[in-house]
């Protein structure tokens, strides 16, 4: 079931049977993050490259985003190399789910900007 909130449903499921039957028999919750959320961190190139010489998932993740980050780039016309955290989120939680099972008490603030709201 697509979230209410994001009327076109996400991109993923729509194109793809195969990832719409694995949500549809997840054995659990699933955490839906929009992408208007992570769309709104934009994360610098560089220092993905300098987390990658060290890290497995800092790797994986430079590796499938090496394209998508001269996509945003030159999408969001930033003065250096960035990338969204779309898919590098999925990714990370998908090679270590501790990144999103750990909880810091923070106060959120919801932006609006462009008719479109995020936390």
């Amino acid at each position: 079931m697509q979230p209410p909130f994001l009327g076109k449903g996400d991109t993923n499921t729509n194109h793809d049977p195969v990832a719409a039957a694995t949500v549809a028999a997840a054995p659990g919750p699933i955490t839906w993050v929009g992408t208007n959320v992570t769309g709104r961190l934009r994360l610098n190139w560089a220092d993905l490259v300098a987390r990658s010489a060290s890290g497995k998932v800092a790797t994986f993740v430079r590796d499938i985003t090496e394209d998508y980050h001269r996509y945003c780039t030159s999408a969001y016309r930033a003065a250096h190399p960035i990338y969204t955290s779309h898919d590098s989120v999925a990714a990370a939680v998908m090679l270590d789910p501790r990144v999103v099972l750990s909880a810091t008490d923070a106060q959120p603030r919801v932006h609006r900007v462009d008719g479109r709201s995020s936390v």
